[in-house]
């Protein structure tokens, strides 16, 4: 089972989100895949902001895995990790 959520808020050409996505621990499995198994269960926080800065143009930035969470999904080949923490920054220009 899985979950997210977000929160988001706005005011004047800003917004920020905060964001979770949660996992209960996997124990079903399949017995004819050989590359499944259990998995844990992890949750994982984000938060993302955007501000408009004029002429249609967005300044987008954000942390993704805000801990750092060491976490792999059921779908994971030989349970390969997740990435862990990102920053990010971009710009969308609207026209």
């Amino acid at each position: 089972m899985e979950v997210s959520t977000r929160v988001h808020w706005e005011n004047n050409g800003y917004w920020a989100e905060l964001g979770s996505r949660m996992a209960a621990r996997q124990t079903n499995i399949s017995h004819t895949i050989s590359a499944e198994d259990e998995t844990p269960g992890f949750a994982i926080f984000d938060f993302r902001w955007g501000v408009s800065v004029g002429s249609g143009i967005v300044l987008i930035g954000g942390v993704d895995n805000i801990f750092d969470k060491y976490y792999w999904d059921f779908s994971s080949v030989k349970n390969l990790p997740s990435v862990g923490r990102n920053l990010h920054v971009s710009a969308v220009v609207g026209f």
